[in-house]
């Protein structure tokens, strides 16, 4: 299916919980017990959705025709439930993570760190202020959070404590947490530094490559590290021997990129179509891999990317709101939502890959909740 196909709103409507928001969603998050996702908003509030739909499509469909029939979803009886929306008591939000104890960690632009729990409960992290907070990191291995400011880095346990700090020797932009919890990585304006996690921050490596590295990320079995670049494209490693991985020629910056199951690929915005990079060994014996060329292109911009944890599959939302799915490396696209003028800004799978979370500019949220069946 292509974008010039006429828009239909139906399967978003059978398959999906939406809500409106003030203002355009910046982030949106699953926490890690795959129970609540979290919404930021540019006004720097937090709005919370359970992940579960009460009136699933799952339990409206019906096969016609036995097994290999058609199958047909039943239209919502019930009214959809409120978010839970709130602000933060000061300052107003500017960062948000999963947190390991079933909620969420954001900051504040004053810098206090906060614990959201699936309730919308907000509470203190720690009695310090941290000056200009410019990323968070967590990790399902461990209930530390580390935070970066622009020339420090602080590891703190889950009662806000800190576990260890250290002052760097150039201004950072990003951080990530390593799964295991045992290692972060910082991206600066000529590369990346790894640390391991104990009662110090130790150096252990650094990768050079001289360009702005904005956003970094780590792959879900730690194999690889990613980061995206202001002048467009990204750069990526694979950790074991250090082989560096150039991804390059988008006509915009990838704003989202996000990992295939088992590190399998990168999937990526920033170009005209959804564009993954294959992460297999032998791919990656060729001096330069070619990605997988996902869905149709068209003449609008991918502006989010999330990949499913489960299957082969990637969604991507466009600058003018369309959502579809697609399978890595293949043409076809579903098409989940239509054409409302807004970006699509931030899209989410949950863990179990039949949640998908989508946030646009104009404060359009939702969370699409597929039958199981559905992507066999």
């Amino acid at each position: 299916m292509s974008q010039a196909a006429t828009q239909d709103n139906s399967l978003m409507s059978l398959v999906a919980r939406a809500w409106q928001l003030d203002a355009g969603v910046e982030e949106t998050v699953f926490d890690f017990d795959n129970k609540t996702v979290a919404f930021l908003t540019s006004a720097g509030a937090v709005a919370l959705a359970p992940a579960a739909d009460p009136e699933s499509a799952q339990n409206r469909s019906h096969i016609q025709g036995g097994d290999v029939g058609r199958i047909t979803i039943s239209p919502r009886t019930k009214p959809t439930m409120p978010l839970i929306k709130f602000s933060a008591p000061e300052s107003f939000f500017v960062l948000l993570q999963a947190g390991r104890n079933g909620g969420f960690v954001a900051a504040t632009a004053s810098g206090q760190i906060y614990q959201i729990a699936i309730d919308g409960q907000v509470t203190v992290l720690g009695s310090e202020k941290y000056t200009e907070p410019k990323a968070l990191g967590t990790s399902p291995a461990n209930q530390n959070v580390a935070i970066l400011c622009e020339r420090q880095i602080i590891v703190l346990d889950s009662d806000g404590t800190c576990l260890a700090s250290v002052e760097l020797e150039q201004t950072a932009s990003d951080l990530a947490l390593h799964p295991d919890g045992k290692h972060l990585a910082i991206a600066d304006d000529g590369g990346i530094t790894i640390w391991s996690i104990g009662q110090t921050l130790q150096k252990e490596r650094r990768f050079e490559h001289p360009a702005k590295h904005v956003r970094i990320a780590w792959s879900p079995n730690g194999r690889f590290i990613a980061t995206a670049l202001t002048e467009g494209g990204l750069q990526t490693w694979r950790l074991s021997d250090g082989l560096p991985i150039p991804m390059s020629n988008y006509p915009s910056p990838s704003r989202h990129f996000n990992w295939g199951p088992k590190d399998s690929f990168l999937a990526t915005s920033g170009a005209f179509r959804i564009v993954c990079w294959p992460l297999s060994d032998p791919d990656l014996s060729k001096p330069h891999p070619a990605p997988f060329e996902t869905g149709t292109k068209g003449l609008v911009l991918v502006t989010a990317t999330a990949a499913q944890k489960k299957r082969n599959l990637v969604a991507g939302g466009y600058d003018n709101g369309i959502v579809v799915i697609c399978q890595a490396g293949k043409p076809d696209e579903l098409i989940l939502r239509g054409v409302d003028g807004y970006a699509v800004r931030a899209l989410a799978w949950s863990n179990d890959g039949l949640s998908l979370a989508i946030g646009t500019a104009g404060g359009f949220t939702a969370v699409a909740r597929f039958p199981d069946y559905m992507f066999k």
